[in-house]
């Protein structure tokens, strides 16, 4: 369980669009689509009143699991399996690295930061306008979704 949160929760999604790279969190997608299911059902159905709580749930659980698990619960580099997330783990300036216990160190670490610092490069560091762009247009389309079936309700 604990891998599937780090994967979806830990740290950011780098995407670009228009040219410009931008970040975000990759806890944003899933508290986004809680957030929505959860409007459309408390504003297009009957409240039940024990049953609108569950259907808030999975957005407080995502809400905590984005923003608050992992300041309890810190991951380590060995729990790190995307290189995006690898890389901007290694990437931490050194400041925060030399007090983090989890922070590798040595010959391993600055060729490990190579390596993907070479492969995000190649990624975003081209002449693409977009690149993995539907991770930060997502959020914004379900938003937007939202407002016009609201729109649509009244």
């Amino acid at each position: 369980m604990r891998k599937w949160i780090v994967k979806n929760f830990a740290l950011s999604y780098e995407s670009k669009v228009f040219g410009i790279i931008g970040r975000h969190p990759r806890a944003v997608n899933l508290t986004i689509t809680c957030m929505a299911l959860a409007i459309i059902y408390t504003g297009f159905f009957e409240p039940m009143n024990a049953f609108e709580y569950l259907v808030w749930l999975p957005f407080i659980i995502c809400i905590y699991l984005g923003f608050f698990y992992f300041r309890r619960n810190p991951i380590s580099y060995a729990e790190v399996e995307d290189w995006e997330q690898k890389y901007q783990f290694l990437n931490k300036p050194e400041t925060i690295g030399n007090s983090d216990e989890t922070f590798p160190f040595g010959i391993a670490y600055q060729k490990e930061l190579a390596k993907y610092g070479a492969m995000y490069k190649a990624k975003y560091k081209t002449n693409d306008r977009f690149v993995n762009s539907i991770r930060i247009i997502y959020p914004f389309a379900v938003i937007i979704a939202l407002g016009v079936l609201y729109s649509i309700s009244q």
